[in-house]
């Protein structure tokens, strides 16, 4: 009997394993939703990445418990903390999925969870700036960027013609990180909704009744994070089939078959090339006013709005708008391209940025616009990553993409350097019209971008 023959007769009860027309049992439940669980899993696992943001809700509680060992340590250093948790978790970027080709993703994924929830909760230990900087700043940042695009590309691997939606689905989870660990961390360190009455020149800082319970706040992290990343690690898989005649396929495995219209280019041609760096200049531009409110919306809305519960709930809606939205803009990317659809949301940003300070002593009209900010925010970090693997193919656009998203550390950098210029100098106004005509610059840089690779690049 041919194999044809024994595959029609069998199509229900077996699948197609390799050229040769081997075949295997019934699939599981777990080898046959295997990709949605893979989705759910690497959603899981951004969700404890995506308390990446949380920073911009505990700084200043953080700060308060520091200054109790040190008066020297202010509001404007722990800013800084964030750009190192970024230049950790690019430089983690460049380890993560080909240690994941080598020893598999559910390996790295695994030790990688345990490694944050292991920096966190050391981070209760710490009593000085350094000290934390290197665990809460620069470690967990690292560990993040090692898991980062795993579960996208175990993702993409069951979904390539629709890497845009994977993204979204699975980054947008990033957002919404900080989103149900906002309430977590207020609920625990502030629960009576007390705010900050320890004036030093421009800056406030809360007592020592809430800032002694900032070590409590990073063991009860730790835990949640272990428990949340190693249950999504569980769910994640990777297809067993690969690159079998699409003729002889049946069509539930039709979906893992990469288009041999792949384009295939190496690293050091895509890092060298003029679509990666108009890319670059677009993102690190672009993405300048999300990152520096995400991570100092309390110490810039602390100024303008006296209630420290209703920043809490400010800032877990902009988390919202930053995972709800990524979906939105990468279904967007997907059905119009990159090019429209990052001219919309640029065209918001132009908007949003120069009119802030006139809005945020309302506290409905900065929730708004902290929202639709973030939520622009989401768009750089669903868009951005698929783009790459667009241009560049999926074969080495995850890894160029770990080149890309050194875009975050330059507009983390120029918004931490501007922040410390406004709260010491020029004011916050000054800020968010340097952030509109960065976004400017993204604009006209977008005008010239092919979202296609050629070897004159």
């Amino acid at each position: 009997m041919t194999n044809e023959t024994s595959l029609h007769e069998s199509k229900e009860a077996y699948l197609l394993h390799s050229h040769q027309g081997s075949i295997v049992p019934k699939q599981s439940f777990l080898e046959k939703y295997a990709g949605p669980l893979t989705l759910l899993g690497g959603v899981c696992i951004h969700l404890v990445l995506g308390t990446f943001y949380l920073w911009g809700a505990i700084a200043i509680y953080v700060t308060s418990y520091l200054r109790d060992f040190d008066d020297s340590i202010t509001i404007s250093l722990l800013l800084s903390i964030s750009p190192l948790t970024v230049i950790g978790l690019n430089m983690g970027l460049f380890f993560g999925v080909p240690l994941a080709e080598k020893v598999g993703p559910r390996k790295v994924l695994a030790a990688g969870i345990c490694m944050i929830s292991l920096v966190v909760f050391l981070a209760s230990f710490a009593k000085s700036f350094i000290m934390l900087a290197a665990l809460y700043g620069f470690a967990f940042g690292f560990f993040n960027g090692v898991l980062y695009m795993i579960p996208v590309v175990c993702g993409w691997k069951f979904y390539p013609n629709n890497k845009g939606l994977v993204s979204g689905i699975t980054i947008g989870a990033f957002g919404f990180g900080a989103f149900i660990f906002n309430f977590v961390a207020a609920a625990i360190v502030n629960p009576n909704d007390l705010s900050p009455t320890i004036i030093v020149g421009k800056e406030k800082y809360f007592t020592r009744e809430v800032a002694d319970r900032v070590p409590h706040l990073f063991v009860m992290l730790s835990i949640c994070y272990l428990a949340l990343g190693l249950f999504g690690v569980l769910l994640v898989r990777t297809p067993k089939v690969k690159q079998p005649d699409s003729r002889a396929l049946p069509d539930e495995t039709q979906a893992l078959i990469v288009s041999d219209k792949e384009p295939v280019v190496s690293v050091k041609e895509g890092v060298f090339s003029k679509p990666f760096l108009l890319l670059f200049i677009m993102a690190s531009c672009g993405a300048t006013l999300g990152l520096f409110l995400a991570s100092s919306f309390k110490v810039y809305g602390s100024n303008k709005i006296n209630d420290d519960h209703f920043l809490t709930v400010i800032g877990s809606f902009g988390s919202i708008a930053n995972g709800c939205t990524r979906a939105v803009w990468a279904l967007s990317f997907d059905k119009f391209g990159f090019k429209k659809v990052y001219f919309v949301l640029l065209s918001i940003q132009l908007i949003l940025a120069p009119t802030l300070d006139l809005v945020a002593g309302s506290k409905t009209l900065f929730l708004i616009w902290y929202s639709l900010i973030m939520g622009c925010e989401g768009g750089h970090f669903a868009m951005f990553p698929s783009v790459t693997a667009k241009v560049f193919g999926l074969k080495n656009g995850p890894k160029i993409y770990g080149y890309m998203f050194w875009f975050s550390a330059a507009g983390t950098w120029i918004g931490l350097l501007a922040s410390n210029l406004a709260i010491n100098h020029t004011g916050w106004n000054a800020m968010f019209l340097m952030c509109f005509g960065l976004t400017l610059v993204s604009f006209i840089c977008n005008i010239f971008f092919k979202e296609k690779y050629t070897k004159k690049d």
